[in-house]
């Protein structure tokens, strides 16, 4: 008997401002390409369609990966933080929900994240069960990658703020499944934190 395959629609939030970082972090380099082709190259190796949402700095950033096989979403409303892009993303399954199992939430300033990391999240998922495949740091931090089952799309598509999906995951705790601990998932928002994760990925190689 074979083994099925979830059908995931998978989301890349590239869509923040940068304030801290004073440059657009998509662009930052990183192995010989930016940051935002790096994820892209990593998540497509999954073999499921990568959307990605951009919002500021979009045109800049579209021009650079507008070659990739992708679809690119734009978030007006990027300024509402987070929740407003994953709700943009939500938005964008459209008719075609039944299509899918599960939505997969990846943000383009976790470089580490590998895709062998990815394709653990999907093994453990279980198809029609409302699970929500929740990623955690070494020190026990809760939060993306996410996983969710195609149940939560109404809800994903609700959000706005800067808190992102935490909501639904603080109304659901009963449904989350906890990856293992993963000293990986630090993301970055100063050019201090760029240059630690850098230093990290030569000594990850």
């Amino acid at each position: 008997m074979e083994t099925y395959i979830p059908k995931i629609k998978i989301f890349l939030i590239a869509a923040g401002e940068s304030k801290r970082m004073g440059s657009p972090k998509q662009l930052l380099p990183w192995k010989n390409k930016t940051l935002i082709e790096h994820q892209i190259d990593n998540l497509s190796k999954l073999g499921f369609e990568i959307n990605v949402v951009l919002g500021a700095n979009a045109e800049l950033i579209k021009n650079k990966i507008q070659n990739k096989n992708i679809h690119i979403i734009i978030n007006e409303d990027w300024s509402n933080g987070m929740g407003s892009s994953i709700s943009c993303a939500a938005h964008h399954i459209g008719d075609f929900i039944e299509s899918y199992d599960g939505i997969l939430i990846a943000l383009v300033d976790q470089p580490l994240i590998t895709t062998e990391y990815f394709h653990k999240m999907i093994k453990i998922f279980e198809v029609g069960k409302m699970n929500i495949i929740v990623s955690q740091s070494d020190s026990g931090v809760k939060g993306a990658p996410v996983l969710f089952d195609i149940f939560y799309a109404d809800e994903l598509k609700n959000l706005n703020g800067e808190k992102g999906a935490k909501p639904i995951l603080e109304k659901n705790k009963e449904n989350i499944v906890l990856m293992p601990p993963n000293a990986f998932l630090s993301d970055m928002d100063t050019p201090e934190e760029y240059n630690d994760l850098l230093l990290r990925a030569n000594h990850q190689s």
